[in-house]
């Protein structure tokens, strides 16, 4: 049977405030605000055969689930490398901590409202 390849994703979620700073203060996004966050983490690769699967969920948690910790109920402008905390920007981090652990990384997902949100590939 021939190896087949698969993407799976693994969705989490904090809650945060973020200024973007450096907008002009008459620009919304300027004020203080927050936001009920998801990530989604998404790996792309052969399912293994002898487990079944891709890679195991808890190994994925096991990664992200410590960077979530370091953001969630914080102001995102305070933590380093977030000093313009984006959607954009907020992707990025996530996939620079990320990629070195998960290599089959493909892509890192940030949804701050029901409309909005960045989907980077680590291009």
């Amino acid at each position: 049977m021939p190896t087949s390849s698969v993407e799976i994703y693994h969705r989490f979620s904090f809650v945060a405030a973020r200024a973007m700073t450096h907008m002009p203060p008459d620009h919304v996004c300027s004020r203080l605000h927050g936001h009920s966050f998801k990530i989604e983490v998404r790996l792309k690769g052969p399912i293994n055969e002898q487990e079944g699967w891709l890679i195991d969920h808890s190994d994925i948690a096991h990664v992200v689930n410590p960077l979530i910790e370091k953001l969630d109920h914080r102001y995102l402008n305070e933590i380093d490398g977030l000093d313009k905390p984006s959607n954009e920007n907020i992707a990025r981090w996530f996939w620079r901590h990320c990629q070195p652990h998960l290599p089959l990384l493909t892509s890192i997902t940030v949804i701050d409202t029901d409309e909005t949100g960045c989907l980077y590939d680590g291009t």
